[in-house]
């Protein structure tokens, strides 16, 4: 009789086991959101909401894989199971996937090299962009990239007037800040949470300052992507049923940004941080068929 009870309980598991979803994070690593070590996920404020949200995700087996981004969206767009992250929302990546919301970002910035700051050219103390294209300093930026609508607009009239050099991303998204502190170029522009993620892990490298474009103060909403299919559509609702879980009780997430970001930002920012959480608490989301 204990042999048939035995049984029963093997079959049992085994059934859970089945009915187990898996999700495979693929991850682009970026200093301060996904901090890498030996090929690993280490830390950064993305990885570990992410691993927050896992803990909400009692049904699902996870698994993390750092990938560069164009072999995302190349899996993504042949409709491989997975979901992706961080991510700014892009009519583009639409086409391939079903966003979901995660947190909100400072406002990019101007980084230059500690050592030129003087060489901006401030107006009462305040850098515009208009005045930071017509200067003689030489901008980088990733090609790939989305950046907030009205710099993006500059883009392009920047490279032809050779103001502006075009940086294919690659695998590396702190390339463009190496490159800036070999002085390949004079400014790029980056979110203040990642030069200080870059910062810590090259203590070495020639050191950087964030300056805010007083015409740029769009805060930035970051999130997931997952494949647009019927399994990246179910596995979308279920990370967005864990995100407003999780903040349901804020003081995770709010620790997170109390971590990673600079406390000057946190303090200047934590107003619109706590109303966008509050908010993303409320909003359920709905995907459309794929």
């Amino acid at each position: 009789m204990w042999r048939v009870g035995l049984l029963a309980l093997l079959l049992l598991l085994s059934l859970r086991a089945l009915a187990v979803e898996s999700l495979t994070w693929a991850l682009m690593p970026i200093p301060g959101a996904i901090n890498v070590r030996d090929d690993q996920p280490q830390d950064g404020i993305i990885f570990e909401l992410l691993q927050q949200l896992d803990a909400q995700l009692s049904d699902v087996a996870v698994q993390y894989q750092i990938i560069n981004a164009p072999r995302i969206l190349h899996y993504m767009a042949r409709g491989r199971n997975l979901c992706s992250a961080p991510y700014q929302r892009s009519p583009e990546r639409d086409q391939i996937g079903y966003f979901v919301p995660l947190l909100l970002s400072q406002p990019i910035q101007v980084v230059v090299r500690a050592t030129d700051a003087q060489r901006l050219p401030l107006i009462n103390g305040q850098l515009w962009l208009d005045e930071l294209l017509a200067s003689d300093l030489r901008g980088g930026f990733f090609m790939q990239r989305v950046y907030p609508p009205k710099l993006q607009a500059r883009l392009s009239e920047g490279l032809q007037q050779k103001q502006l050099i075009g940086v294919n991303e690659a695998t590396n998204s702190d390339r463009l800040l190496l490159m800036l502190g070999h002085s390949r170029f004079d400014y790029t522009f980056e979110f203040p949470i990642s030069v200080v993620g870059f910062a810590r892990a090259n203590p070495q490298a020639a050191p950087l300052r964030t300056v805010p474009l007083a015409d740029l103060e769009q805060m930035p909403v970051f999130g997931s992507y997952c494949t647009r299919n019927a399994w990246g559509r179910e596995m979308a609702a279920r990370i967005d049923n864990a995100v407003r879980a999780l903040l349901a009780d804020p003081q995770q997430v709010q620790a997170l940004y109390q971590r990673w970001l600079p406390v000057e930002s946190y303090q200047t920012y934590q107003p619109e941080i706590q109303e966008f959480l509050r908010q993303r608490a409320q909003q359920s989301l709905s995907f459309p068929a794929p």
